[in-house]
């Protein structure tokens, strides 16, 4: 009886470890997608802001159909998820890449290209 007792204790305990490790598993996926959807969103709200640049005449401190001298805020270019920074501005377009903070230790960051219509986002590995 004493031997079936330990065996079962054992099992539990392994059973225990197996639960404990997949939870932790599935914590460490969600926080990395949940940290990428805030990026994408952050990028997103800043590209609406180059949007309203974009079409804002110059006399009212746009940039009258381009996305030259937009720049990013010093009071948002990096916040608790992020630090975002322009790759390209130009007439047509402006590119922004939001950059993991680095406690966070992903390899990926955000691209986000804003046109006069159209604000999308992509992972780059």
């Amino acid at each position: 009886m004493g031997q079936q007792q330990l065996l079962l204790i054992i099992i539990g305990m392994i059973v225990l470890a197996a639960a404990i490790a997949g939870g932790n598993l599935l914590f460490k996926v969600h926080s990395e997608s949940s940290a990428k959807d805030n990026i994408i969103s952050e990028c997103s709200s800043l590209g609406s802001l180059a949007q309203q640049y974009y079409n804002k005449s110059a006399e009212m401190g746009g940039g009258d159909k381009s996305f030259i001298g937009w720049s990013i805020s010093e009071h948002i270019d990096s916040t608790h998820s992020a630090i975002y920074s322009i790759i390209l501005a130009n007439d047509e377009k402006l590119i922004l890449r939001g950059t993991p903070q680095k406690d966070k230790n992903y390899s990926w960051a955000v691209k986000t290209t804003v046109t006069k219509y159209d604000i999308f986002s992509e992972i780059m590995e």
